[in-house]
């Protein structure tokens, strides 16, 4: 009954960085030949795309450290951002995120309800959530957003500019 331990080589990690890098920058030169690429375009839209993945991974981690199970964190992002987007539509940006921040925080509400006062198991709890809005979101969108197109046309924040951060060459448009 020993163990065996297979060690990785010294500059394994390197290696494997390294391979990672090349074979990225391979393919983006093979999915951009013969056509523009901007590099620092790629990079704000790979920031805008990633950050609600980001945001929802941070509120699971969030709920995890005060042992709560929370699958139902993407229905919540999806009913916040449905009402954001029609609440901005119709008074304005800022106005659009305070009701986005207030209707994720009431599906936070009901699966806080559902969990403490009805003891409904959590994992259950968050799929419910999950799919009351997917079906509730659908439903809205098919019957107002299809034939009110200006209830889904809110206001796009300008970017900030950070005095250092934004000065650098490559990054500083990303950020």
């Amino acid at each position: 009954g020993g163990r065996i331990i297979i060690k990785a080589p010294k500059n394994f990690t390197i290696f494997m960085a390294l391979s990672f890098f090349f074979g990225n920058t391979a393919f983006l030169v093979w999915a951009t030949a013969g056509k523009s690429f901007s590099l620092t375009g790629m990079m704000q839209a790979t920031v805008i795309r990633a950050t609600p993945i980001a945001l929802a991974a941070l509120a699971g981690i969030l709920s995890e450290r005060v042992a709560i199970i929370n699958i139902g964190i993407e229905g919540m992002l999806l009913v916040g951002a449905f009402s954001g987007a029609v609440f901005g539509s119709l008074f304005g940006g800022i106005i659009g995120l305070i009701f986005a921040i207030i209707v994720g925080g009431l599906f936070g509400l009901l699966h806080a309800l559902l969990v403490i006062k009805y003891r409904v198991d959590q994992i259950i709890s968050g799929v419910a959530i999950n799919i009351l809005a997917l079906g509730l979101t659908s439903f809205l969108t098919s019957s107002f957003l299809k034939t009110n197109p200006e209830l889904n046309d809110a206001p796009i924040f300008r970017p900030i500019k950070i005095p250092f951060l934004s000065d650098i060459p490559v990054l500083g448009p990303t950020f």
